[in-house]
Parts: structure tokens; C-alpha cells; sequence
């Protein structure tokens, strides 16, 4: 699960990584927490959307409850499953938190690239009209697969990463099939990680919830 990321890379690198025509409104962030609006990119752009994912089709606005989607699942899960098919999108990030529950209390980390590179989360994003004002609200989700061995023994989940320029436009690819994008989200190999204890600061104040308890079982 990834419960917490940062995004701390300067816009004019993240530009020139992902190819991107306009940049967004939100700057670089040391912590980002559900319920925050962060740039994710699509279609050659990068845009503030809300970390929450609520799916086209529902009632009501579903908030944080959605912020992680298992990759084992995407396809057929309903929730996804569209968002998969057709709205796929890049998480920008250079970190991201994990909570290793073997401490009392759970102990934060910050995991990163040994030499700090910035990579993309595999995510996916759609749009929610209020039914009763008619308000659009964009919001996004980071896919998830199995920890990498060398950090499972914080958690057993990680955010799937893609780190090359050739597996961002695969996933990017309107054209991509289901068989080539799931052969993406697996755990990332490349690299070393490294991990040091999380120093939030100023931070949210859901920072507490320890892999926020609301996220429902649909992934």
C-alpha cells in the first residue's frame, strides 16, 4: 500500500523527463497525503488532481476511500477496470512512506532511489460529476503491486514503478493492450533502494492515520 509519497523534483526536470507541454499549478511537495491535490501526467500534460479516486459512475464522491488499486485486480475490478482500459496516467514522485507495523508504535519510512532519481507511479485517473451541482472532480489512484525483497521487510506492498522513458509511453500508449501494460506492474528491480525514518514536519493532519484505516477492500 502507499499511503503517503513526496514529490520534491523541479518541474523544469520533471519537463524534460516526461515530455511535458504545461505544468501545474501545485509545486513540488515533501509530503503528499489522500485527499491532496498532486500532478499527475497525461496526454503530454501535467495536471493537479485530487489523491482520492471515485469512479465515474458512482453516487457519491468516495473521498479517500480509494487511493490505492492492487495490479492483480485493475482489470476486472469495476472500479478500475475502465479507468484501466483507457485512463491510465504517470505519478511523478522521487519517495514514498511506508509504515512497518512490527514497531510499537509503527515506525514511517521514507523510501527512495539510493542516488535520489525522481520515477513515475503507474496510476490511474477519472471524472466524477456531482449529480446534484453538475461540479467535475478529476481524481486519481496509484496502482499497486508486491514489495520488491528488498524492502518487503517494511511492507509487503509497494507503488508499481515505472522508471524508463519506454515503459512511461507504454503506459501512456492508448494503444497498449491489457497483456503488455500488466507486464509493467511488477516489482521494480532496478536500482537500489534506500530508507531512512520519515520526517514530515508541517504535515496534513490525517498524517496519523497509519496507512489511512477508511481505504476500502475493492482493490
Amino acid at each position: 500500500m502507499c499511503g503517503r509519497y513526496k514529490q520534491t523534483t523541479p518541474l523544469q526536470t520533471l519537463r524534460e523527463l516526461y515530455g511535458i507541454k504545461t505544468l501545474p499549478e501545485t509545486p513540488p511537495a515533501p509530503h503528499i497525503a489522500p485527499g491532496m491535490k498532486a500532478a499527475v501526467v497525461r496526454d503530454g500534460k501535467a495536471e493537479a488532481l485530487r489523491w482520492g479516486f471515485t469512479p465515474h459512475w458512482a453516487k457519491e464522491d468516495m473521498g479517500t476511500k480509494l487511493i490505492n488499486a492492487r495490479a492483480e485486480t485493475i482489470a476486472e475490478k469495476p472500479s478500475f477496470r475502465d479507468s484501466f482500459a483507457a485512463r491510465r496516467c504517470l505519478v511523478p514522485a522521487d519517495g514514498f512512506f511506508e509504515w512497518d507495523k512490527s514497531q510499537k508504535p509503527a515506525r514511517a519510512y521514507d523510501i527512495h532511489f539510493a542516488d535520489k532519481a525522481p520515477f513515475a507511479m503507474a496510476g490511474l485517473w477519472d471524472a466524477w460529476a456531482d449529480p446534484e451541482t453538475g461540479e467535475v472532480r478529476e481524481s486519481f489512484v496509484i496502482v499497486t503491486v508486491p514489495a520488491a525483497p528488498m524492502i518487503a521487510h517494511i511492507h509487503e506492498r509497494m507503488p508499481a514503478i515505472l522508471r524508463t522513458p519506454a515503459e512511461c509511453a507504454l503506459w501512456s500508449a492508448q494503444g497498449a493492450t491489457a497483456a503488455e501494460l500488466k507486464n509493467l506492474l511488477k516489482p521494480c528491480d532496478s536500482g537500489t533502494f534506500s530508507w531512512t525514518a520519515a520526517q514530515f514536519g508541517q504535515a496534513p493532519a490525517n498524517e496519523d492515520l497509519p496507512e489511512d484505516s477508511q481505504q476500502l477492500p475493492l482493490f
